[in-house]
């Protein structure tokens, strides 16, 4: 069970009592990249726009896909661009943010949590880090086959897919997507049917991957309900359907680079809080509470966070 949220409210406390854990796991992260994370979030904007019929035009379904979170001046919206100046809608969501002091403080029946910084589970320290969390954790021990998994970036494309793509000469629907958000063994979790808008994915499928990009080598993948494979196969318009797919991988690479190019550094974060001082010293405030247990017990990963150090001496 992953436990990421901070509850609050009258009954939070006893929820927090409730949850029973012999062993857990606290990933932490240097609080200013966890800061410029939100901000740059790639947002769902337009979801009507991920679903279209074969034939539509391209390059005004894309610049429609990926929104941010930015202040309006009255509250939160989407914008096209990532906004420095939501930075403190973040800062205050508790929610999501900043929580971790207060979490293990509620949670008084979780015991022996391992504390991990991110950066053990990101690329090629990844696998590692995996093998001795199964260890931890009594888990089936990881095979050395999996370990391009484990280095891959699941957010990859993130914002830009999934997409559906409908096919009217069968009545089909191509899902356009990577194989982080299709169905594990039958089963579609809210996670993932939460991505594909109004359209319900097919909780059996089939790949038409190699049927349609042929050789090109994408981690991106094509699938169909089960059963609708071979219908779409035997379509007089297949090369039709082929060279629109082709075309719209072309459009989601452009996309992703546009939408990666946009996203703001750590660097760029620590100009602006030094340039509000007011806001500065806000989140110092709110730093020191949600890292009080971390302190405590890994000083030295704190330590070694080099942009929450850098913010410390504003």
């Amino acid at each position: 069970m992953a436990l990421r949220n901070f509850v609050e409210g009258e009954n939070a406390q006893k929820f927090h009592c409730l949850i029973y854990a012999n062993k857990a796991i606290n990933l932490i992260r240097d609080p200013i990249s966890t800061l410029k994370h939100h901000i740059n979030m790639k947002r769902y904007n337009d979801k009507s726009a991920r679903y279209f019929s074969l034939g539509a035009d391209l390059n005004a379904i894309f610049p429609k896909l990926v929104g941010y979170t930015t202040n309006n001046g009255g509250g939160q919206s989407i914008g096209m661009m990532p906004d420095l100046n939501c930075a403190e809608y973040w800062m205050d969501f508790r929610y999501k943010t900043f929580h971790d002091s207060q979490l293990i403080n509620d949670c008084h029946n979780i015991h022996n949590t391992l504390i991990i910084d991110m950066k053990e589970i990101i690329g090629q320290k990844a696998f590692n880090t995996m093998q001795k969390l199964a260890k931890y954790c009594d888990f089936k021990e990881i095979a050395n086959t999996e370990k391009a998994f484990f280095e891959e970036k699941i957010s990859k494309y993130e914002g830009v897919l999934p997409l559906i793509c409908h096919i009217p000469q069968c009545n089909s629907n191509i899902f356009i997507t990577t194989k982080y958000w299709i169905p594990m063994n039958g089963i579609i979790n809210y996670e993932i049917q939460s991505r594909y808008e109004g359209v319900k994915l097919p909780q059996e499928i089939e790949y038409i991957t190699d049927k349609i990009l042929e050789n090109q080598k994408s981690e991106i993948i094509l699938v169909v309900a089960k059963g609708e494979k071979e219908r779409l196969l035997r379509l007089s318009e297949f090369v039709q359907v082929k060279q629109y797919c082709k075309s719209l991988i072309e459009c989601i690479e452009r996309q992703k680079r546009i939408e990666d190019s946009k996203a703001l550094s750590e660097t760029k974060l620590l100009d602006y809080l030094s340039a509000n001082k007011p806001l500065a010293k806000k989140l110092n405030k709110i730093l020191d509470e949600h890292l009080a247990y971390i302190n405590k017990a890994r000083p030295d990963i704190v330590e070694s966070w080099k942009y929450y150090q850098e913010f410390k001496q504003l």
